[in-house]
């Protein structure tokens, strides 16, 4: 395709390219710094990528006084509600949509500080990304899935005290399985490569070395390259400082 307009006639997307229908969620483009932070960033990311749906909406919240709450069927507010309070206050109530960042598998705003760590990646040629997280990471889920997106495999540690479960049918009576409901669940149909570690090998090994261990081990019996990525995404490239 080109990138000119669609034509009006033969298409309702009269008002997209066709670049931007036929987006490819890997490319990377380079990254300027708003003006208004450019001050504060000590290390600044070279580039990212273009998955999460942005900007996401704001909201207002409208300060309008309930008749009260409703449960157990009483009505009873007596204006002691945070909406009466920030009203009596003059406050105006914004909320970022930022579970609108992606669909159920990159929704919220972890995909944010994706973006960057991802780019980070394919740019130093890795193959493979690890990261960790507690057994239903909304982190980890959205590795997972981006990391499919961007032609990544994803290997995710999970903490839980219930490690010798997760591959447990659910169907077994009496199981205890968690490994197929939650983000679990979409971690597996997204094909990623689970590890679990329990509270007291997270505690005495953490989170940093078990990465490392598990990127060692990926290096050492396969031909990839294997990229890092700490609990939450949270460095100096998740979160440009």
């Amino acid at each position: 395709y080109s990138s000119r307009c669609i034509s009006q006639s033969s298409s309702p997307y009269k008002y997209f390219s066709a670049m931007a229908l036929l987006h490819n969620p890997s490319t990377m483009v380079k990254y300027a710094t708003p003006e208004f932070a450019a001050k504060f960033l000590k290390k600044v990311p070279e580039y990212r990528l273009r998955i999460a749906n942005l900007p996401t909406p704001l909201h207002t919240v409208q300060n309008v006084a309930r008749s009260g709450n409703t449960r157990n069927g009483n009505v009873n507010d007596n204006g002691n509600s945070i909406l009466e309070k920030l009203k009596a206050l003059n406050i105006k109530l914004l909320i970022k949509r930022d579970d609108q960042t992606g669909g159920v598998e990159l929704g919220g705003n972890k995909i944010r500080k994706l973006e960057f760590l991802l780019a980070d990646a394919l740019n130093k040629g890795a193959d493979a990304v690890v990261t960790i997280g507690g057994e239903q990471s909304n982190h980890c889920r959205a590795t997972a899935a981006a990391c499919r997106m961007v032609g990544l495999e994803p290997h995710l540690i999970l903490r839980t005290k219930r490690a010798n479960k997760v591959e447990e049918d659910r169907t077994v009576k009496g199981g205890e399985s968690f490994g197929y409901v939650g983000n679990i669940l979409f971690d597996r149909m997204v094909g990623a490569k689970i590890y679990t570690c329990t509270p007291g090998e997270y505690g005495r090994v953490g989170s940093k070395e078990l990465v490392r261990r598990v990127c060692s081990d990926i290096e050492s019996e396969t031909n990839m390259k294997a990229y890092p990525i700490p609990v939450g995404g949270s460095n100096g490239c998740g979160t440009c400082k």
